[in-house]
């Protein structure tokens, strides 16, 4: 499975979808784009430990952390150059 197929799932979709709320929220709440994006990372490590943590019904992958905190991440980076 290469790099496209493996991210391009119903599952890491859903990731982002929590990832930009993760961001909103944390942007919202700190009145801060950069830290709304921290949260997101945050937020996509945490899950993924929770999962290694559980793996006889979780299954962990990085993937899933990376399309958490993607949407925050690329929201920041966009801030930057305008």
């Amino acid at each position: 499975m290469n790099l496209i197929e493996r991210f391009a799932t119903a599952d890491k979709g859903y990731h982002a979808i929590a990832g930009l709320v993760i961001f909103a929220a944390g942007a919202a709440l700190t009145l801060s784009i950069g830290w709304g994006a921290v949260a997101a990372v945050i937020g996509g490590v945490l899950k993924e430990m929770y999962d290694r943590d559980r793996s006889e019904t979780h299954t962990a992958d990085h993937w899933d952390a990376f399309a958490t905190a993607a949407p925050g991440l690329l929201i920041w980076l966009v801030s930057l150059l305008l």
